[in-house]
């Protein structure tokens, strides 16, 4: 195992840096993806294997489980820097989007809408909110994706608007997101405005970050993420929460399970029911089963835990192993070749003034998702969804209606 650890990561690792070196930025498109990506798989996963002696590894499952992942990836960086070029920054070092004071509104707006959608399940679980907001996640895994999700979705928009607004009242819209973030219990919510205002300074302000700040920047991150699992775990003993955090690799060992007690070939059957099912909420489909998707392995391999219906094991490449069997690599590839063919062409949008629409589809192809839904491709949302905050960055508030907002500078597309 160690010598995968070694192989693959240096491999991950390399392909990185040379991807960073030719945007000469640091933190970059391909940043969020491989912060995930290299934690668990070369961070995480070696401290579970060096400190947990109780599971036996198998090699060859792991081997071919690293082989995928790693494919994936080489196939979104590659193909990503294929479209994008080389010998600058994908913004050419200057800002490609000016404050603007009519989006300050629809930040308070989306930040407003977010607070009162999550009020009902607040109210609900009042004796959580402050004092243990991961029992609040934990008591609200299913069943409350219609207040959580658009819940999640309107307080990150809130956060770009407020990024790409002239930013007036700062002091007052900040605290209010960030305790927004933390009551929900979920240490994705807190993560996602981080990776965000990453992807902002970066794209939208023109920041290049080099070695001395990119070390920087993974430490506060770092910091970051351990204040959440302190803050969200609260109680826990220092044990316990180590295990929780290394823990954030099984994803890894749980698809490892597919390789070595197979199942299928589903022909892609699995990855179909988690691009349809997961786009239909439970409360206009009551009927939807339980067992699709990545769910349908939940139910084979953990049987006890898919029955509790308290959140699911995740299985990472599992899922495709499960459809495809020895062809997944192949698979892997060609899904990264797609996704950084299409993250390149947001980068491009972008530069030609895409605004606050390329910004939100960028964000989605590159791993910072504002649906908090892990199942399915939901890049057409994020297209829409853009483009939809774009027209309504073209509105003011009038005298109870919305209308035009009329100026001589450009919009955006």
């Amino acid at each position: 195992m160690v010598a995968i650890f070694i192989t693959f990561g240096t491999v991950a690792l390399l392909v990185y840096l040379y991807a960073s070196l030719r945007e000469r930025s640091y933190i970059n498109a391909l940043s969020p993806f491989f912060a995930f990506y290299f934690a668990t798989s070369f961070v995480f996963e070696p401290v579970f294997f060096a400190t947990v002696t109780n599971y036996q590894y198998d090699v060859q499952a792991f081997a071919f489980i690293y082989t995928c992942d790693l494919a994936n990836f080489l196939g979104l960086a590659f193909a990503y820097m294929a479209v994008i070029g080389g010998g600058q920054t994908a913004n050419g070092g200057h800002p490609l989007a000016a404050p603007r004071s009519d989006l300050g509104w629809l930040a308070w707006l989306f930040l407003f809408g977010s607070a009162l959608i999550f009020l009902p399940v607040a109210l609900q679980f009042r004796e959580y909110v402050f004092d243990n907001p991961r029992a609040l996640y934990e008591q609200t895994r299913s069943g409350f994706g219609q207040y959580l999700f658009v819940s999640a979705l309107l307080l990150n928009l809130a956060v770009i608007c407020f990024l790409f607004s002239s930013r007036r009242a700062s002091l007052l819209f900040i605290p209010c997101v960030v305790l927004l973030a933390l009551v929900k219990g979920a240490k994705t919510s807190a993560v996602v405005i981080v990776e965000i205002y990453a992807m902002w300074a970066i794209y939208a302000r023109g920041w290049r970050v080099g070695v001395g700040k990119f070390l920087a920047s993974v430490t506060v991150f770092a910091a970051i993420i351990g204040g959440l699992f302190l803050f969200t775990f609260r109680g826990v003993d220092s044990t316990n929460l180590f295990g929780a955090i290394t823990g954030y690799s099984d994803y890894n060992r749980h698809a490892a399970l597919t390789v070595s007690d197979p199942v299928g070939p589903y022909y892609g059957a699995l990855a179909l029911e988690n691009f349809v099912y997961a786009r239909v909420p439970r409360a206009l489909f009551p009927d939807k089963p339980k067992d699709f998707g990545a769910f349908y392995l939940a139910k084979r391999y953990f049987p006890e835990a898919f029955v509790l219906d308290a959140g699911a094991p995740a299985f990472g490449a599992g899922v495709y192993i499960a459809d495809f069997g020895m062809l997944t690599p192949l698979i892997m590839l060609i899904l990264g070749l797609f996704s950084g063919y299409l993250l390149g062409l947001c980068i491009q949008w972008l530069r030609r003034g895409g605004g606050i629409a390329a910004f939100i589809t960028m964000l989605y192809l590159a791993n910072v998702s504002l649906l908090p839904i892990p199942m399915g491709f939901l890049g057409i949302e994020h297209w829409m969804l853009g483009l939809l905050v774009a027209k309504m960055a073209r509105l003011r508030l009038g005298f109870w209606i919305f209308r035009p907002y009329a100026r001589s500078e450009p919009t955006e597309n």
